[in-house]
């Protein structure tokens, strides 16, 4: 009982022991105390070492801080710095939640631990414990016995005395950590102020001086105490400035003014003088934001003003004689500066004559270059039209004047007779169309075609057309099928100009369509060429089952003589090659557009469109583009289809 009650007590003394020492100790000595306690608690505990580790960069990092071996035992301070806690995975999850870690015997950790129990075994451990040494709930290391000579299982005091002491450890770590910061601000606060070359001076809000630097000492001419407590206003700032200042210095301690930083004014020194300063002002509040006073750094200015003074002087002297001699050569250069204005006018408007006339030249000269560009390409049209139309002309010509060579030397078949009359008038036919489409053609360019312009019923054109047609449809066996709703809105042109139309376009189709095949002619209502165009026009197309016209060739069909030759097509009724083009200008002149849409072997559809007269129509007509847009099955619907067979 002795014994336990001996045992007990010094457990108690230990406790206060290290405690005591701990909390007394100052930073410089922390190290050495805390390699004291480690010793005592060792000893007391039995254990071969005693260490501490603290943690770093978010506990990813830990170092062997302080370490006590007992005789014999190797230390292994010097290898335990910078370790990845990550490299003790089972070690770090109790220390994390702040539990203690107690292990009587190493080879019994578990699967999970065999990462520890490696690096325990290399340094020869066979028991350890160690505590968490937190502050705050904050985890900063832990606090630990080794057991390397043999196993140990540690009592539960034992255990206790670790927490106790890691307790101790972590205040004592803390109190360290923020007595150093103190120190540290406060001796690089005193550097600063030791070592700045400008006056520094903090007064409170009763007016009075809290702070001074040497400098500002050594300017003022007084001791740091004497200053130290005094008014400032009253005892360093001169009279006539005093309650200005005053002023404003209250005006910041009540926030009504929001910024004094930088204003320039005098001091009195010890010997009466004045010195002047310029200063840089902070205000200075507490830990509720309240103003509390001032701090200031200045400048001595004094011997700069001095300089600056005397430069003044020598400067007003100095600009009185520059006055004077820039007065005269103002005088004499007044002359010249105006005989320059004169002649610089007079180069500038020189200049903009030359430039002017340059412009104007080269303007001219592009436009005689453009007239003559054009002049050339006219030419060359010319003849090629000149060219173009005299073959056109020459071919009738030359089977009229041959068979009529025939006819005068010819007295035997009538039957033959009555056949190269027929030729004579089928090529004279030509002929007379040739001369009339170039004539139509060269009225529309030169702009004396006359349009007799009015209402006109596409619908009715249509058939007028196709039964003017009946004849030739008849002896080739074609049918025509007419697909448009019999009341069409009218168009405004010449209804003979949409005849002439519809005519080259029959004919075409007819031309180049086989026997016994089928023409087909459609007529359909379509919105505007754009989304925003409100207006309406009608399609008209024209299609047959023909040989079709090869994609590179449809751009050239609306060209002057512009005719497709294949060799399905070398026995086709030649044409005059103007049609298209005829239609083309037509068509363009009311606004409208021409095209085709064709492939090889499957026929040819020659679409044109025209504004309906009236710009717009009702709502309720569909809104598709004017070119390519097919018809919806609703709408092929809603379309009545009239067919007529001319055969």
């Amino acid at each position: 009982m002795d014994e336990e009650r001996s045992k007990r007590t010094a457990f108690d003394n230990l406790i206060t022991s290290i405690s005591t020492g701990l909390i007394r100790t100052g930073p410089k000595e922390m190290d050495q105390a805390i390699r004291r306690a480690l010793r005592a608690i060792g000893e007391f505990a039995g254990a071969d070492r005693s260490y501490v580790f603290l943690f770093r960069d978010d506990l990813e990092r830990m170092d062997n801080t302080h370490e006590w071996c007992a005789p014999g035992v190797p230390p292994y301070i010097g290898e335990l710095q910078n370790l990845e806690t990550a490299t003790f995975p089972w070690w770090m999850e109790h220390i994390r939640r702040f539990e203690t870690v107690h292990v009587p015997c190493v080879r019994d950790l578990p699967p999970e631990a065999n990462a520890e129990r490696e690096i325990f075994e290399y340094e020869g451990i066979q028991s350890l414990i160690a505590v968490p040494i937190a502050c705050a709930g904050s985890l900063k290391g832990f606090l630990g016995f080794d057991a390397v000579t043999r196993e140990r299982d540690w009592a539960e005091e034992t255990i206790a005395l670790l927490r106790i002491s890691s307790d101790a450890l972590a205040q004592a770590l803390e109190r360290t950590r923020v007595e150093e910061a103190l120190r540290e601000e406060r001796d690089r606060a005193q550097r600063y102020l030791d070592v700045a070359g400008v006056l520094i001076v903090a007064i409170g809000a009763d007016e009075k001086v809290k702070l001074v630097n040497r400098k500002a000492c050594s300017v003022l001419g007084y001791e740091e105490e004497y200053i130290l407590s005094r008014n400032w206003f009253d005892h360093f700032i001169p009279e006539e400035t005093r309650e200005d200042l005053r002023s404003v210095f209250r005006s910041l301690l009540s926030g009504d003014v929001v910024s004094f930083q930088r204003h320039e004014s005098p001091l009195l020194d010890r010997e009466g003088e004045r010195r002047v300063v310029a200063w840089h002002n902070t205000v200075l509040r507490d830990h509720d934001g309240n103003v509390t006073g001032t701090l200031s750094s200045g400048e001595d200015i004094t011997a700069r003003r001095l300089a600056e003074d005397q430069l003044r002087i020598h400067r007003e002297h100095l600009e009185d004689l520059v006055g004077e001699r820039t007065r005269k050569l103002q005088e004499a250069n007044a002359h010249l500066v105006r005989e320059i204005r004169v002649r610089k006018r007079a180069e500038t408007r020189a200049k903009r004559l030359n430039e002017e006339l340059e412009r104007r030249v080269q303007e001219r000269t592009a436009e005689l270059e453009r007239a003559y560009q054009d002049l050339k390409e006219m030419d060359k049209m010319k003849d090629k039209f000149v060219s173009s139309v005299s073959h056109e002309l020459r071919t009738p010509l030359t089977s009229i004047r041959s068979f009529t060579e025939l006819l005068l030397q010819y007295d035997k078949d009538p039957g033959e007779r009555q056949e190269f009359l027929g030729i004579i008038r089928s090529e004279s036919e030509r002929l007379s169309r040739l001369i009339d489409d170039v004539l139509d053609l060269s009225r529309i360019e030169s702009g004396g075609m006359v349009w007799n312009d009015g209402p006109t019923d596409v619908g009715a054109a249509i058939r007028d057309v196709v039964r003017t047609q009946g004849v030739v449809l008849r002896q080739k066996s074609l049918r025509v099928n007419l697909g448009f709703h019999p009341e069409l809105p009218p168009v405004r042109m010449d209804p003979d100009r949409l005849r002439q139309v519809l005519m080259n376009l029959l004919a075409n189709a007819v031309k180049f369509s086989f026997d016994g095949g089928a023409i087909g002619i459609s007529a359909e209502v379509l919105r505007g060429r754009r989304r925003s165009d409100p207006s309406y026009w009608i399609r008209v197309g024209v299609s047959d089952q023909g040989v079709g016209i090869d994609e590179k060739d449809q751009k050239i069909v609306f060209d002057r003589f512009g005719q497709v030759t294949t060799d399905s097509l070398r026995d086709k009724p030649k044409g005059t090659g103007l049609g298209l083009p005829i239609c083309e200008e037509i068509v363009s002149h009311y606004g409208g557009s021409i095209w085709v849409e064709s492939a090889v072997g499957a026929g040819s559809t020659f679409y044109f469109t025209l504004p309906v007269d009236g710009c717009t129509m009702g709502r309720e007509e569909p809104r598709r583009e004017q070119r390519g847009a097919p018809a919806t099955d609703a709408e092929k619907a809603r379309r009545p289809t009239h067919c007529q067979d001319t055969r």
